[in-house]
């Protein structure tokens, strides 16, 4: 038995996973996602479903029973079709989850296919007798005949309180239970020792199909999401722990040698690498001051030329960007009296109105006259005087 949703033989689970899903009515998905994952899946979209499990034994951490119980706790509920070796009890962690929900499954997992081809041959061979409870889910009771090799584990209730036996063989005995719900928080767990019946042989076989209908009906309230994680073939056969990439190097050789020697080369690079490596300071000269030199040569020019004038109106275009630019008085808006332009200006920097005044006349008459000469100690004062402005700003 592989319980794989693309094995097509017939305790694959191809055909039952296709039939579930044309005939719950809530919707049916396959995962090979942990419970864990699962559990985070239903918080990232707000949605709870219920949880299916089928494997060959059913046996699980601390981290799996806690993250049952959440999934309880939120509504869900949590079926588990498998079976157990009959030691398993006496591990810790099926003791935690024995006195968490009060019932496990007893019995070694026991697949015997001659007594299976033989029951099928109609040759005499043991069938056993199941009877689905008066009842439960609304069904009335029933009982179904067949090969005793598909019923693969009986359930041990301890809590005979809050555990509700669904199915149980014919016989009346306190251990006779093959299918138990117990109600957790705000779900329901439910154990069934028949995994052989979930499979392409149960939903196919005609002495089964019934029971496998009824059975997956318990978990059919909401949509149901069945994990492969103890599937044969995904996980490590008694636990899930997941095959990582140092797993497949660790079981080749050649692999695991070279690995080894990848990081003894890592180890020695690391190790001739340590020593601090001095590099050599570059002598970095200070870079000549050439704004002097600019200067002189400016100078020089406009001495040549001997425009004073034109230094004036440069200087005054100067200014006039400064004052704009610090505090928003246009000097070249034409619609504004000079008057207004003085008493702002007076304002602002604190300076003497008829002082203002009389530089700005000086300067605009030259500014507006192309013709004007301008001899170099008016050119001076002038040029001091709006630097006194500036300055002031």
């Amino acid at each position: 038995p592989t319980f794989r949703h693309n094995s097509d033989q017939p305790f694959g689970c191809m055909v039952f996973d296709s039939v579930m899903n044309k005939s719950l009515p809530k919707g049916y998905d396959v995962t090979q996602h942990s419970l864990t994952a699962i559990e985070q899946e239903m918080d990232s979209t707000g949605k709870t479903k219920n949880v299916l499990l089928v494997g060959k034994y059913i046996s699980f951490s601390e981290k799996d029973i806690k993250a049952i119980k959440r999934l309880l706790n939120r509504g869900a509920k949590v079926m588990l079709i498998g079976s157990s070796p009959d030691y398993i009890h006496e591990d810790k962690y099926d003791s935690l989850f024995i006195s968490s929900f009060g019932m496990y499954f007893w019995g070694d997992y026991y697949f015997d296919k001659r007594g299976l081809i033989s029951s099928l041959e109609g040759k005499t061979y043991m069938n056993d007798t199941v009877v689905w409870n008066k009842g439960v889910n609304a069904y009335p009771k029933c009982t179904y005949i067949y090969s005793s090799s598909l019923n693969s584990s009986r359930l041990i209730i301890e809590d005979s309180v809050n555990v509700k036996p669904v199915v149980c063989y014919s016989y009346e005995l306190s251990w006779s239970t093959l299918i138990g719900v117990r109600k957790y928080g705000k779900g329901q767990l439910i154990l069934a020792g028949t995994p052989l019946l979930c499979t392409n042989y149960g939903v196919l076989n005609k002495d089964t199909r019934g029971l496998v209908f009824r059975i997956m009906s318990l978990i059919s309230d909401r949509e149901v999401v069945r994990t492969e994680v103890f599937s044969p073939g995904i996980y490590d056969e008694d636990t899930y722990v997941q095959k990582t990439p140092l797993d497949l190097i660790k079981s080749n050789k050649p692999l695991l040698w070279a690995w080894r020697l990848m990081i003894l080369t890592l180890f020695v690079f690391i190790i001739f690498n340590m020593r601090r490596r001095q590099k050599v300071i570059p002598v970095i000269e200070r870079p000549r001051n050439h704004s002097l030199e600019y200067i002189k040569l400016v100078g020089t020019l406009f001495y040549q030329n001997h425009d004073n004038a034109d230094l004036v109106r440069k200087k005054f275009g100067l200014m006039k960007d400064d004052i704009l630019k610090k505090t928003g008085i246009d000097l070249g808006d034409e619609t504004v009296e000079l008057e207004d332009y003085v008493m702002q200006l007076s304002h602002r920097t604190g300076l003497d109105s008829g002082e203002i005044r009389s530089i700005l006349v000086r300067t605009l008459n030259i500014v507006n006259n192309t013709n004007s000469l301008v001899p170099p100690d008016k050119m001076v004062n002038l040029i001091d005087g709006m630097n006194e402005i500036q300055k002031n700003l």
